[in-house]
């Protein structure tokens, strides 16, 4: 007797469709699994700014940098990258509402389920109604994780190995508050202009699977498609979801708390040391920083 459990999907629907059954009655419950497992359904998001996927990143977290990026699930195209020294809701808000002067209000956002997407979701909710935010499981998040790949060869790794050397070597306690605030002085800036750099590269990097194309090119290209499409609930819980892409590892909820109490320094002093040349990758800076932070505690 023929095992249902071993035929492909391609057979499947072949079988049925020759004999007329209504499918969705007799292998339902074959084809949803199959849909879950991504084995036979591929990404599909009709023009640009027909969804944007937003996300976070923890690379760096032990020294509480934490990178939201977001991107055009149509052309592949980073909206924004942005790094923050804390995890709050007002600060991908700000990220966000910045993308969208750049580069116009999406139709749809798919996330996950974390806190700090709260005030997207209400601005989304206010500018474009019920069905425009999608919040899902991180695993399901899987167009950004590719950004993040990215993210973490042209810049994450390389602050990372960098910190990682300061604290073997004992320059950076990141117990101390003193070190943690010279830190985000010191480097905060060094990363987001890394991710402008690469955010700018990446824009103008041709893609293999779309002949070459860069992600600008798809963008403009794209102008004249129709980002709007209806779906009912089922297909807004699946949409935007790439069976084929990466799976996060990162964990769902992330708690990250802004240094409070700063010393109290002139300005002028700490942005002159900064804005001075540093010969071994700022770590020259944080140790001035350091020293002037504790001569006026």
């Amino acid at each position: 007797m023929l095992d249902i459990g071993q035929l492909q999907p391609f057979y499947v629907i072949k079988d049925i469709k020759s004999k007329d059954i209504e499918f969705k009655t007799v292998f339902g419950p074959l084809i949803q699994r199959v849909y879950c497992l991504g084995v036979y359904f591929s990404y599909n998001v009709r023009a640009p700014r027909a969804l944007w996927h937003i996300d976070r990143n923890h690379k760096l977290i032990r020294w509480k940098f934490i990178i939201h990026g977001g991107i055009d699930g149509y052309s592949r195209l980073p909206v924004f990258l942005v790094v923050n020294t804390n995890n709050k809701a007002e600060s991908v808000l700000e990220a966000f509402t910045s993308a969208v002067d750049e580069w116009g209000l999406p139709e749809r956002v798919r996330s996950d389920k974390g806190g700090e997407n709260v005030k997207v979701a209400e601005f989304m909710l206010v500018n474009k109604g019920v069905g425009c935010f999608i919040a899902g499981r991180s695993v399901h998040n899987q167009r950004i994780e590719r950004l993040w790949r990215e993210i973490w060869t042209g810049c994450s790794s390389f602050f990372y190995q960098l910190f990682n050397y300061m604290e073997d070597n004992n320059i950076l306690n990141i117990v101390n508050d003193l070190h943690m605030y010279a830190l985000h002085l010191t480097f905060k800036g060094r990363i987001q202009h890394h991710l402008d750099q690469l955010r700018h590269a990446l824009t103008r990097r041709p893609l293999r699977t779309e002949r070459n194309k860069t992600p600008l090119q798809l963008w403009i290209q794209g102008q004249m498609m129709d980002p709007v499409s209806c779906q009912n609930q089922d297909e807004l819980d699946n949409y935007g979801i790439d069976f084929d892409g990466p799976v996060s590892i990162d964990c769902d909820q992330v708690y990250v708390e802004e240094l409070d109490n700063a010393p109290n320094q002139d300005v002028e002093t700490l942005n002159s040391i900064l804005s001075s040349h540093s010969e071994n990758y700022g770590i020259d800076h944080f140790i001035q920083l350091v020293t002037v932070l504790s001569e006026h505690q």
